[in-house]
């Protein structure tokens, strides 16, 4: 997870964003989030780089920034349930056409 946080961070520079609001945003709406995104997605890697895009087009969001915490948490709960959904969506197409992924792989239901 310090790796999510570092990625973050680096992007926030990059758009030039204060990183102490990012961690601090980060602290307090990750492990609800991730909690939310791993029961639908139930691979730890797939829902860190979910949970990653979910923060960085938060940081990008102007708006994101100007709501207050029942809107904040809210706005954010949803773009990870969406983010959540594309990616599964994405990852059947791959399967079903492509068979690249490895057999290890939890079934998707």
């Amino acid at each position: 997870m310090q790796d999510l946080i570092t990625e973050i961070n680096e992007s926030a520079k990059n758009i030039q964003t204060d990183e102490a609001s990012v961690s601090t945003l980060y602290d307090k709406y990750a492990p609800a989030l991730y909690g939310r995104i791993i029961r639908v997605v139930k691979q730890k890697e797939i829902a860190e780089k979910i949970l990653l895009r979910v923060f960085v087009n938060a940081v990008v969001d102007k708006n994101v920034k100007q709501s207050n915490h029942l809107t904040l948490f809210t706005s954010l709960l949803n773009h990870s349930r969406k983010k959540t959904y594309s990616t599964l969506k994405a990852i059947r197409v791959l399967e079903t056409c492509c068979g690249t992924l490895k057999k290890s792989t939890t079934p998707l239901s």
